[in-house]
């Protein structure tokens, strides 16, 4: 187990000393991987918002199997943090206090040039006084690919997602939320000891009652050690 006790201001809604502690455990067999964790428990005083506040809980709790080769089928189920591509689309961002984590399921297969996914995963929604419980109402399922080093170092990723969101999931607003993310990324590395990543996106459905139509695209050129 392992605690922190950062010291804080006396603020409006903060407490002298937040206390923070996570409690792994693991079991790991040649095919399978079993993972049980307690988040950071982080006690703010009331009133704080849920991302910086939360009574102990189960942050992860899955199983993982996969092939003892190199190739072949993978999958896991559970509660767990999950990360995909540079996680513009679903991943774990750890600048708040309480974890994000996901409900999931994912099964894939491996070959010697890609990777291939199916994935439905649920953001774990912070109940700060009550068991984290799985709310499938706001979810993202749909298919993420990767094709590593296809040619001079240059590696391809591949999305289809679909997102929904009802009131039960959370949604305020009118209506639900239906959308579906078309997207690509492609990196790798250029001479010099510099490396480059570009993603594009595109967005198509609905966000309550109006119509959503949206694009991004993202550029980046770094220095590598």
């Amino acid at each position: 187990m392992t605690c922190e006790h950062p010291a804080r201001g006396t603020g409006v809604g903060f407490c002298d000393l937040p206390v923070r502690g996570i409690i792994p455990a693991d079991a790991k067999t040649i095919l399978s991987k079993c993972r049980l964790c307690a988040p950071s428990a982080t006690f703010y005083g009331r009133p704080a918002p849920n991302t910086i506040r939360d009574t102990i809980d189960l942050e992860e709790a899955y199983l993982a199997f996969s092939s003892k080769e190199e190739t072949g089928w993978n999958s896991s189920f559970g509660r767990r943090m999950l990360n995909f591509g540079e996680t513009r689309v679903i991943g774990c961002p750890q600048w708040s206090n309480v974890s994000r984590t996901y409900d999931h399921a994912r099964a894939g297969y491996a070959l010697p040039k890609a990777k291939l996914e199916a994935v439905l995963v649920s953001p774990t929604i912070v109940l700060q006084d009550a068991f984290n419980k799985p709310e499938l109402g706001n979810r993202i399922w749909g298919t993420y690919e990767v094709f590593p080093r296809l040619w001079r170092g240059a590696s391809i990723d591949l999305y289809a997602l679909r997102h929904s969101q009802n009131k039960i999931g959370g949604w305020t607003g009118k209506g639900t939320v239906g959308t579906n993310t078309l997207g690509g990324r492609i990196y790798g590395s250029l001479p010099e000891k510099f490396a480059y990543s570009v993603e594009v996106m595109g967005q198509t459905g609905h966000l309550g009652v109006p119509e959503q139509r949206a694009y991004a695209w993202f550029e980046e050129h770094h220095g590598r050690s």
